[in-house]
C-alpha cells in the first residue's frame, strides 16, 4: 500500500533489500574466509609437525652414524672422520643434506662447533 501511494519509496525499499542481501553475503563470505584460514593454519601446523618428526628421526640416525664414524671410539669426531664419513657413507651425506649441510659447509660447521679449537667435536653436540 505505501508504494502504491508513494511510488518513490520503492527505491528506498529496493536499496534496503539490496543492502540486506549484501550484508548477508558479506557475513557468509567472512565465515568462509575464517574457515579457510583455520584450515590453512591446521595444515601448516601439521606440516611443521611432520618436518619436526622427520628432523628428529634424521638426528637419531645421524647420532648412530656418528658413532660408526668415530673410528677411535673417543666419543668425538675429528674433521678427517667427518670428511671421510661424508665421502664414504651416502646415508651420512643424505642426512646432512636434510639439515641443509653439504660438503662445502662441513669445515664451517666443524669450526663453529669446535669452540675450543681442539680439533674434535663431541658428536652429541654435532647432532644437536
Amino acid at each position: 500500500p505505501l508504494i502504491e501511494k508513494r511510488p518513490e519509496t520503492a527505491i528506498f525499499f529496493i536499496l534496503v533489500m539490496v543492502s540486506m542481501m549484501l550484508t548477508a553475503l558479506n557475513l557468509l563470505l567472512s565465515v568462509m574466509v575464517e574457515r579457510a584460514s583455520e584450515a590453512n593454519a591446521a595444515s601448516i601446523k601439521e606440516l611443521s609437525s611432520k618436518k619436526d618428526k622427520a628432523r628428529e628421526v634424521a638426528s637419531e640416525r645421524l647420532f648412530k652414524m656418528c658413532e660408526e664414524l668415530d673410528t677411535d671410539g673417543s666419543g668425538k669426531l675429528t674433521f678427517d672422520e667427518l670428511q671421510r664419513g661424508y665421502d664414504e657413507h651416502p646415508d651420512f651425506a643424505r642426512t646432512l643434506a636434510l639439515m641443509d649441510i653439504d660438503e662445502r659447509d662441513l669445515d664451517i660447521v666443524f669450526s663453529m662447533l669446535d669452540t675450543d679449537c681442539s680439533g674434535d667435536v663431541d658428536y652429541k653436540e654435532f647432532v644437536e
